[in-house]
């Protein structure tokens, strides 16, 4: 039955992940504020992950999506903060 919301809840995940990285494109790597960008979405997969009764075995896809959501929000956040400061 957990099976039944994989697809979903991946898709989810990515979607909790990618304005966090939109957002943490902001700050300086490795700072308290980046950190905070990076694990806060990271809590809420693995309660996601854990309610929904999604074992183990399928990790691996949420960290892959939790990266890809990250990498995503992160290139487009610095694209707008490039073309603002292009603004000025």
């Amino acid at each position: 039955m957990a099976e039944q919301h994989l697809g979903l809840s991946l898709f989810i995940a990515f979607v909790a992940h990618f304005p966090f990285g939109f957002y943490g494109a902001r700050f300086k790597r490795f700072s308290r504020q980046w950190g905070r960008c990076l694990y806060i979405p990271i809590l809420f997969t693995i309660f996601m992950r854990r309610y929904l009764g999604i074992g183990y075995e399928f990790i691996p896809f949420f960290i892959l999506v939790a990266l890809i959501g990250q990498v995503f929000g992160k290139q487009l956040g610095k694209r707008q903060l490039s073309m603002a400061a292009k603004c000025r």
